[in-house]
């Protein structure tokens, strides 16, 4: 996966770095202090996506920043 337009790298970088991860911490941090006033459903659960989420994205960010690096060493592509 390549992304031909920096802004769409820039969003999903963001998306991965920061939003997903402090949403996560939010969402556990807020069941664990409401417990039994909001009653936030499966904090544990939606953590643990996020974390899983977080993880691949930025497994997959990774390799298409190596990717796009070597192709651009190479000649493939004309920015």
């Amino acid at each position: 996966m390549i992304f031909k337009s920096g802004k769409t790298y820039k969003i999903l970088k963001y998306l991965f770095s920061i939003a997903f991860p402090a949403i996560s911490v939010f969402y556990i941090t807020l069941s664990d202090i409401w417990t039994g006033i909001i009653n936030l459903p499966y904090p544990e659960q939606v953590s643990a996506t996020l974390a899983a989420i977080t993880v691949l994205g930025n497994a997959l960010m990774g390799y298409s920043a190596e990717k796009y690096d070597a192709m651009k060493k190479s000649g493939e592509l004309n920015d």
